[in-house]
This record gives structure tokens, sequence and C-alpha cells, in this order.
């Protein structure tokens, strides 16, 4: 065999070769493309389910459990008595027994709509609704109240804390004095098993919010 035969053979080998290797480098790559496309669609799904999945019905999807790391299958992660999902509307930390922020307290009517009668430690007291009540459209709300021109203002929350309804009270009798308020109010059907019903006045100065009251319920 002549010295060009062989270089032709040689030339031959490595082309088919190189042909060999790009045609493996091909398929390895779809392989891995492929591959990470699965594992992208399976954390897709699993995203997807959390978000709708709500294991312990309290109102928080298990995605967002995990976010704020309570239990996703303990209604009452510190176990305080109040729903993981009512203390995030009420502003107060699920993971940390009977807690409250300065603005807002996670059960506060209940004891002092018993006791507090006179609004002698706080400026509205509420009979109605009770902590973890069973509240559906319409309902009662009632209590008592020291605020300006009588006026005690109401909003309703869901467990997101979506407002999904809000108005006023007026008192009866003198404004100034501890005055009974009571009223029907209206809502709309809530996406969620659990919710926060706040009470509070409004600063005549600055109109700010003053003495919140938040009172867990369900839906």
């Amino acid at each position: 065999m002549s010295q060009n035969h062989r270089s032709r053979g040689l030339i031959a080998a490595v082309v088919i070769l190189v042909i060999f290797l790009v045609a493996d480098s091909a398929a390895l790559a779809y392989f891995i493309s492929h591959n990470q496309k699965q594992q992208q669609d399976a954390t897709q799904t699993t995203q997807e389910t959390l978000a709708k999945t709500d294991s312990d019905n309290d109102g928080l999807s298990d995605a967002q459990e995990k976010t704020i790391k309570t239990n996703p299958y303990t209604k009452d992660t510190d176990n305080d008595g109040v729903d993981d999902a009512a203390e995030v509307t009420a502003k107060s930390d699920p993971l940390v027994a009977d807690s409250a922020t300065t603005t807002s307290a996670t059960k506060p009517s209940t004891p002092t709509a018993a006791s507090d009668t006179n609004c002698t430690t706080q400026n509205i007291v509420v009979s109605l609704p009770v902590a973890d009540q069973v509240f559906t459209s319409p309902a009662k709300i009632s209590g008592k109240a020291i605020a300006f021109e009588g006026t005690v203002s109401w909003r309703i929350k869901d467990a997101t804390g979506s407002q999904l309804a809000k108005g006023t009270i007026t008192t009866v009798g003198d404004a100034a004095q501890c005055a009974p308020f009571e009223s029907n109010i209206t809502f709309p059907l809530p996406s969620t098993t659990n919710g926060t019903l706040e009470f509070y006045t409004v600063s005549a100065k600055d109109g700010s919010e003053q003495d919140l009251v938040s009172v867990p319920v369900k839906f």
C-alpha cells in the first residue's frame, strides 16, 4: 500500500472518529438537557402541589407553612390555642406561644368581654364573636367601646390577610363612656377556613388606627 493510500485511510479514520465523538456529544447533551427538564418539571409539580395542599386545614397552604417554618400537619404549631393562620393574620408569631405585637393581639376579646365590662383595661371590649367561633355571613358583632364620636371600625380578613369586608358601628349612648355597640354584618364567602375580625378606632388627630382588637374566627 502506498504512502498516499495510508494517509487517506488515516484521514478517513480520523473523520469517522470525529463524527462519532460529535454524535456522542450531541446524544450526551440531549440526555443532560432532557434530564434537567424532567427535574424542573418534577420540582414545579411539587411546588404546585404544596401551593394547593393544606394538610392540616388551618387556612395556610403547605407551601406557606414551609416558608414561615410552621408545621404543615398541625393547625397550632406553638400549641397556644390559636391556629397558625389566625396568628399570621393577627401579625403574631405562630412559633411562639401567646405572642403578640404591640399593634395586634391574637385573642384579647375573650377574657376582657367577660371581665372588663367598663372598658377599664382597653377602649374596645368585644362580646361577639368569641375567639375561634364559627363565623358565617350574615353575622352578629357586639361589645362596648369608648370611641371618638362613638365610631368603632371593623374589618374581616381571611387567613392570607386579604380583606373581605369592612365597616363602622356607632355606639349607643355617651361616646365618652363605655357604651354598647351591636350590628349584623355581611361578607363574601372566604377562600380559607380561618380568619380574623378586627375592631379599632381612628384617631381624630391624624387618622391613625388605635385600640386594635383582633378576634380569630373560623369560617
